[in-house]
């Protein structure tokens, strides 16, 4: 008998049991429930003190933050003087992730709701001229100006009434549980996935969420006798700085006594070289798509001065992420409203289609309209059926909130690319647009980094023709199908040789990968004059919306089976021998703990709210007052009336 495979096998079993199903049915099953139990929200004499430290800041608080952003429109919907800025604001974020054909309909829509005086929802604090251009524009971007001034005014007495409101005390104490320790005991170690240069990468559980992630284990001995250090640690910053639906996420950094842990965003869908293939039935093929997710990654670093796949491993280490969706059926209200919900396979496997059945208003439930003014007024008005509309699953989880029969949460992404590997990255300082260095893989490194000289974000773009290349072709551009090559002539071959196309590169393609190839770097296609416009308006991006791309929308060409690990056998990822005359001193002590930072503050709550967490803590007396868990008034402790489960929001 194999015993090894025998191993995997086990191993893998326990991986997809604790994956669970595409819909995620055994999600909750899979909680803890004595780490669930320690996510309590304190008393406000606990997090009073964080009023002087935090970034009270607007955009920080209100826009960036997750939770945050859901208090605050929590607070809103509260309140009915700020309804209809609540609405025009959700309604712009709608109209901007729609399908095309459906714009020129919601954009008249929106128009009618929002800016004519006799409109129930209109906003009389909106000036005249940015009134006038969203009423003569169209397109992409239309209502841009509006949703700026619409943040605006939110920005002003609307927030300062919110930090006045039970709403920011809500929020102190959502921080100050995020600010408390969790280390190594708050994680259930799955099967080894694969193998860096400093240790191993494993399939972890959040033991209080049953949220999986990927934990990477640097060890420390390792480290020290590489000096791995600076490395190691420029990793951790610009994973816990860059926040982009196609870049993983870093959600924990702590230390255990022999390795140094950054747990992010699990991938569970293979490497992208395995998915990239021929064109499928929609029109897009895997190659464009991928692409231009890679393209919608790199200004996402290069907002926070990232270099980020300046030495190729970044972009060739590309992972799928499969679907995770749960997918409530018919859910009642206590008014008597149904929301029906199903996943869209024709707009996308990201997507959900909602039908919501209103009562009539001569019904017995006919006080719904009073009751749920927005979400009335969101319907038009009507009774008995609103239309099947697309909602992100975050707006669905928001109108069942609306609706009052408790949270219903989504996670969303379904086999999207993100980059997941930024351990050769280089931060630039602020004002500094070029370094200066030589590490990589060989074979994707630029002509200009092979010569050392100065260089800037255009050797990103090299990297990616090679990428490029190897989707289509199969093998690189410098190299044939299995040759071994040494780094010495693999470095003049890039510098001097020119690259042949086979026959399975479209005319486009083609195009596309020559101009990234360039080995002059000021002919080189790319990022120019804060813009990428360049690339995405080359004929392969003809079938790509860039809009909904960049939101995650479109179907994506390939889905991972939830049923297969696709990973190494673990007897062929390895193990690494024991490390042997590394001492630790104060130092090395010291840097260990400046490593072991915690939590990231928005991935943190991000799962907070996807895992249902937030809904199951975030609960309000019906009479409006201050909540029992304020007052630190346990559940024996209340009196009936306060432990209603059911949030009331208007």
């Amino acid at each position: 008998m194999d015993f090894g495979s025998l191993e995997t096998v086990v191993a893998n079993s326990a991986f997809i049991a604790a994956r669970g199903s595409f819909d995620a049915s055994s999600g909750p099953a899979s909680r803890d429930r004595k780490y669930l139990a320690r996510l309590k929200l304190p008393p406000l004499s606990k997090c009073e003190a964080l009023r002087e430290s935090l970034d009270l800041g607007f955009e920080g608080m209100c826009l960036e933050q997750p939770i945050g952003k859901r208090l605050f429109q929590q607070f809103l919907r509260a309140h009915e003087q700020h309804g209809p800025a609540l609405q025009l604001w959700k309604d712009i974020e709608d109209y901007d992730t729609a399908d095309d054909a459906l714009q020129p309909q919601k954009a008249q829509a929106l128009r009618a709701a929002y800016l004519e005086p006799q409109a129930q929802l209109f906003c009389s604090f909106l000036d005249a001229e940015t009134v006038a251009r969203a009423r003569a524009g169209a397109g992409d971007g239309l209502f841009q100006p509006l949703l700026r001034a619409v943040l605006a005014h939110l920005g002003q007495a609307p927030f300062q009434e919110f930090l006045d409101s039970l709403y920011f005390l809500r929020f102190l104490q959502w921080k100050w549980l995020e600010a408390q320790p969790m280390g190594e005991d708050w994680f259930l170690d799955f099967r080894v996935l694969g193998r860096g240069g400093f240790g191993e990468v494993f399939a972890c559980q959040m033991k209080a969420t049953g949220k999986l992630y990927a934990c990477k284990k640097l060890n420390k001995k390792r480290l020290k006798k590489r000096k791995g250090y600076q490395g190691a640690m420029v990793e951790k910053k610009i994973l816990a700085k860059v926040h982009s639906r196609f870049i993983v996420s870093l959600a924990y950094a702590f230390e255990t006594k022999t390795d140094l842990c950054l747990v992010m965003t699990i991938m569970n869908g293979g490497d992208i070289r395995a998915v990239a293939g021929p064109r499928p039935p929609s029109g897009r093929s895997c190659t464009e798509t991928r692409l231009g997710e890679l393209l919608a990654a790199l200004p996402g670093c290069w907002g926070g001065g990232v270099m980020s796949c300046v030495h190729g491993p970044a972009l060739r280490r590309v992972l799928c992420r499969p679907v995770h969706c749960t997918e409530p059926r018919w859910a009642a209200t206590p008014a008597g409203a149904r929301l029906w919900v199903s996943r869209s396979r024709r707009a996308g496997l990201g997507l959900l289609t909602a039908c919501l059945h209103l009562p009539l208003p001569g019904s017995s439930a006919g006080g719904f309209g009073a009751r749920f003014p927005a979400l009335w007024a969101r319907a038009g008005g009507r009774g008995c059926g609103w239309e099947n509309r697309l909602l992100l699953p975050a707006e669905a989880a928001e109108l069942a909130e609306e609706a009052g029969w408790g949270p219903v949460t989504w996670t969303p992404a379904a086999g999207n690319v993100r980059i997941s590997d930024l351990g050769l990255a280089v931060e630039l300082k602020a004002g500094q647009t070029k370094t200066k260095g030589y590490a990589g893989t060989p074979g994707f490194m630029a002509p200009e980094l092979l010569l050392g000289e100065e260089y800037d974000f255009s050797v990103d773009y090299f990297a990616l023709g090679v990428t490029l290349y190897e989707m289509i072709a199969a093998r690189g551009p410098f190299r044939a199908r299995g040759e071994k090559v040494e780094n010495k002539e693999l470095k003049q071959r890039v510098l001097e040789q020119a690259v042949t196309y086979p026959d399975k590169f479209s005319p486009a393609s083609k195009d596309f990968c020559e101009a990234l190839l360039q080995k002059d770097p000021e002919k080189r296609l790319g990022f120019r004059d804060g813009s990428c416009d360049g690339l995405r308006t080359h004929p392969l991006f003809r079938d790509v919306s860039w809009r909904q791309l960049e939101a995650g929308m479109l179907t994506p060409p390939f889905v991972p089976d939830s049923r297969t690990v696709y990973a190494k056998n673990i007897q062929d990822v390895g193990a690494f021998s024991t490390v042997k005359g590394v001492a630790f001193e104060k130092a090395d002590t010291e840097f260990f703990q400046e490593f072991a930072s915690g939590t990231c503050p928005i991935p943190w709550q991000e799962e907070m709210i996807e895992t249902g967490v937030f809904g199951d803590l975030n609960v309000w007396r019906p009479d409006g007052q201050m909540p029992d868990d304020m007052k630190g008034v346990s559940g024996q402790e209340a009196a009936p009336s306060s432990k209603s489960g059911m949030c009331v929001l208007s």
